[in-house]
């Protein structure tokens, strides 16, 4: 089993996304932070990325039951 190393960036929540992720019609974009792979988004009003889903976690890490 590996360990999961978190970039000092992410660690101190300053994610980036992968590429350049469209907005949706109210103005929400969500994408895959490039380094540790968690869902961010953010929003017309803060202009900063932060965690989002189930409460930070990353995609492939969802429990069963949330990925169905």
């Amino acid at each position: 089993m590996g360990v999961d190393i978190i970039p000092s960036d992410c660690a101190a929540g300053r994610h980036k996304p992968r590429g350049r992720p469209p907005a949706d019609a109210s103005g929400v974009t969500r994408g895959i932070c490039r380094y540790c792979g968690i869902s961010i988004m953010r929003t017309l009003a803060t202009r900063s990325w932060y965690p989002s889903g189930l409460f930070g976690g990353r995609p492939d890490q969802a429990s069963p039951s949330a990925r169905s």
